[in-house]
């Protein structure tokens, strides 16, 4: 029973969908408190997460931005708060993942690599069921309708009746969820490279998360679709165990889930929506009406240069100049060289996963290279769900490094 207790905590801290029972429960919120009161329950006042520097750090940085960004606000009478939440959060989802990692140990006898791929793993199982709980509601119709009334709305969308956006049992849909659909086949392969699960399970979990993207959004799905193939061709460059007859059957499964959405009529408006991109791919161009709409109306910058520098603490609004940018949103709210700061930071902490072992090369580079290129679209790099999985990641990466450190000392200390 303990790693469905694990697995429900970080699917319910990943995907937090605000459920209706009797009053609005906040999941996200809820689970990090709890796992918060039983931390303290279990270790009583043991937080060693305090001595950790590479928590002391992020603390710092973080409420410098945070602090930073409320006298911006103030200052050009910008009633735009909610990047300050937002920093407040990432360290709170830092330090969740420190304590998940620490539970987790307690509970297996695994070393540091283990421990981390584990989380990985579960990560992945997450994220799959998610989507598997979206096929459902495209496939039955009913299906959506009854989960959609056990939440509640803090939007103007109706999820029960949009012929876009499904969510599964996530607090929205869109672009956010879709790139962690894309972010799960790299997990999957970096999981399949160290085989860590078999390819054929891999394989499937990808073509799961691809075909569930379909029905979320389009910014995910065309990188899960380039992710996809290169975990196809990959046993060409890594000493996987395949034959020409799983190739087959691989090139086969395609086929039949392709036959699927053809065989239950793709809605058009879906197909529009998630395949807008293909028709440009005719003229060469890889181009959709939204990143036409981003690049023409999201990227105006103030006209004083100490506006670009400081920050006019907009991160929403209704000013000329907003943006859903996530360097220019940054870059509006806190100033040009404090967006370099927040960056860094979390670019750092994410690098810190090289440390437990060289092998997580395969999974960083390309999750970086990522995140900081759709990052020109919207803030996902510290904002929504594939962000909260870079956070889990680097916290339990710290508590796995502290360990490291102490250790060391220990054994120093009796050589000594």
């Amino acid at each position: 029973m303990k790693p469905f207790f694990l697995i429900a905590a970080i699917f319910f801290y990943i995907f937090s969908p605000r459920i209706n029972f009797y009053t609005e429960i906040h999941s996200g919120f809820f689970i990090v408190i709890s796992i918060f009161i039983i931390y303290s329950i279990k270790y009583k006042n043991n937080y060693n997460f305090i001595d950790s520097n590479l928590i002391k750090y992020n603390i710092i940085v973080l409420l410098y931005l945070f602090c930073y960004n409320l006298f911006i606000c103030f200052f050009n009478d910008n009633n735009s708060f909610y990047l300050s939440s937002i920093f407040i959060s990432i360290i709170v989802s830092i330090i969740f993942g420190w304590l998940i990692c620490h539970f987790i140990s307690s509970m297996y006898s695994l070393t540091e690599i283990e421990l981390l791929d584990l989380i990985i793993l579960f990560i992945v199982i997450c994220i799959s069921l998610n989507s598997i709980i979206i096929l459902f509601e495209y496939l039955f119709p009913s299906f959506r309708v009854i989960l959609e009334s056990i939440f509640t709305e803090n939007t103007s969308i109706d999820y029960s009746s949009s012929a876009l956006r499904f969510r599964g049992f996530s607090a929205s849909g869109g672009a956010g969820l879709s790139v962690l659909n894309a972010i799960s086949i790299l997990l999957i392969f970096y999981l399949s490279i160290n085989n860590r699960i078999k390819f054929d399970i891999g394989f499937i979990l990808i073509l799961v998360n691809t075909t569930a993207t379909v029905f979320i959004g389009r910014t995910g799905l065309i990188f899960s679709l380039i992710f996809t193939f290169i975990f196809f061709i990959s046993p060409l460059f890594f000493n996987y165990k395949y034959t020409r007859f799983k190739y087959l059957f691989y090139l086969l499964l395609i086929l039949l889930v392709i036959y699927i959405l053809n065989n239950f009529q793709l809605d058009s408006e879906i197909y529009n929506d998630s395949f807008e991109w293909v028709d440009g791919l005719k003229y060469g161009e890889l181009k959709t009406s939204s990143s036409d709409d981003l690049f023409e109306n999201h990227f105006h910058l103030p006209d004083n240069i100490f506006d670009i520098i400081l920050g006019i603490g907009l991160f929403e609004g209704d000013s000329t100049l907003r943006s859903d940018s996530g360097y220019m949103k940054s870059i509006l709210s806190i100033g040009l060289i404090n967006s370099l700061i927040l960056y860094f930071c979390l670019i750092f902490n994410f690098l810190q996963l090289n440390k437990i072992s060289h092998n997580y090369k395969f999974l960083v580079y390309p999750i970086l290279f990522f995140m900081l290129a759709i990052e020109v679209k919207e803030p996902f790099i510290y904002q929504n769900f594939a962000s909260r999985v870079l956070f889990l990641l680097s916290g339990a990466t710290f508590f796995l490094l502290n360990n490291i450190n102490v250790n060391k000392n220990n054994t120093c200390n009796y050589r000594a």
